[in-house]
C-alpha cells in the first residue's frame, strides 16, 4: 500500500471514529460524514487481502461452467485446480452447499471433457475427506451413482482411477459406520 493510501485510510478512520460523549468537538448528527464516503475500494482490497475464498470459489466455478468458446480448456483446468485447492480447507468445502455449488460440481462428473470429469471427481474427493457434512451433501446430490458410472464405463483411464479413488474412500467411511 502506498503512503497516500495509508494517509487516506487514516483520514477516513479519524473522520469516522466515535468521539467520547463528553467531547465538546463532537459534531451534531446532521453534520456527521457518511462513513461510506471517501473509501477507496483499491485501498480496502489491499488492506483486507482482496477477494474472499467464497468469491474465488465462485469465480473458479464460473470459469469451469463457461462455454469452451469463452474459456479454453487450459484455463478451465487452472480454475479446477484453484477450486480443488480452496476446498482443501474444511470451511470452504462446507461452503459448497451455501454457495450452491454442489449441483454444478456433480453435474461436471458428466462433462464432455475428460479433464473436467476427472477434476470434478477430484474436487468431490477432496471435499469429503474427513468431512461428514460434505459426505452427506455428496450423497444427497446423487454423486455416488455418477461416480460408479464413471468407474464402470468412462473411456478415460484417469477419470476411472479418480472416480474409483473416491468410491474407495466412501467404502472406508461406510465400513467405519456412523461417528459421534
Amino acid at each position: 500500500m502506498t503512503q497516500q493510501g495509508f494517509n487516506q485510510l487514516l483520514q477516513w478512520g479519524i473522520e469516522n471514529s466515535a468521539a467520547p460523549k463528553n467531547d465538546i468537538t463532537t459534531q451534531p448528527t446532521d453534520q456527521q460524514r457518511d462513513p461510506n464516503r471517501g473509501l477507496n475500494p483499491e485501498v480496502l482490497a489491499q488492506l483486507l487481502g482482496g477477494p474472499s475464498d467464497a468469491d474465488r470459489m465462485r469465480g473458479a466455478m464460473t470459469a469451469v461452467l463457461a462455454p469452451i468458446a469463452e474459456v479454453d480448456m487450459d484455463n478451465k483446468m487452472i480454475a479446477w485446480d484453484n477450486l480443488e485447492q480452496l476446498i482443501e480447507q474444511i470451511d470452504n468445502a462446507n461452503n459448497l452447499e451455501s454457495l450452491g455449488m454442489w449441483a454444478p460440481l456433480v453435474q461436471q462428473l458428466g462433462a464432455e471433457e475428460a479433464g473436467s470429469r476427472m477434476m470434478a471427481a477430484w474436487c468431490c474427493s477432496t471435499a469429503v475427506q474427513n468431512n461428514i457434512k460434505s459426505q452427506e451433501k455428496l450423497l444427497a446430490n446423487g454423486a455416488v451413482e455418477k461416480l460408479v458410472g464413471l468407474v464402470l464405463k468412462d473411456g478415460d483411464q484417469g477419470v476411472r482411477k479418480k472416480a474409483d479413488e473416491i468410491i474407495g474412500k466412501l467404502r472406508e467411511i461406510a465400513a467405519r459406520g456412523p461417528t459421534g
